[in-house]
């Protein structure tokens, strides 16, 4: 993967703590018990000397399957700060985790090259299907030029769950 110029990589940081910042997150009311029960996790990872983005990576699913939004958002931001550059791993992890305001990374998917990786396109999808606009979702799932049996899931049940049923069954 070529090297990537790191003042554009701060841009991007900038501009994803900010909309983050405007849009609002998750509860922080989970993070803070999410946190308190699994302290011992988050002294492995800061006794790390340099994370890489594995690490990273490690410790962002671990929030996320907790359901500890702002601590993947506020560990995301510190990955950066730290110049480490996610991977195609990162996103769709960011993305379930920080619901509508994950909008703002599907620019950044595009902007890192991450955008022909499946499993990020599907997050992308899942997101637009469950957040809206379902238009852009469907965009999404028309540009793939492969589809997975959860991509066919993401767009059937978000024109479901947005009332367009003749939609849903078309697909089905």
């Amino acid at each position: 993967m070529p090297m990537r110029d790191s003042s554009m990589f701060s841009t991007i940081s900038f501009n994803t703590h900010s909309t983050i910042t405007t849009i609002g997150s998750h509860s922080s009311s989970s993070t803070a018990h999410a946190s308190a029960h699994h302290p011992h996790t988050r002294l492995i990872f800061d006794s790390a000397y340099q994370p890489n983005v594995y690490t990273f990576t490690t410790m962002l699913k671990f929030y996320s399957h907790i359901g500890a939004h702002q601590d993947c958002i506020t560990l995301f931001d510190i990955m950066r700060a730290s110049n480490v550059m996610p991977d195609a791993f990162v996103f769709p992890i960011l993305i379930k985790s920080m619901g509508e305001a994950a909008v703002v990374l599907h620019g950044h998917v595009l902007k890192l090259g991450h955008d022909s990786d499946r499993y990020v396109r599907n997050a992308i999808i899942y997101m637009y299907a469950k957040c809206g606009p379902i238009e852009f979702a469907r965009r999404v799932f028309d540009e793939m030029p492969e589809r997975m049996v959860a991509d066919w899931n993401s767009m059937i049940s978000g024109y479901w769950r947005w009332g367009n049923d003749v939609e849903a069954g078309s697909l089905f």
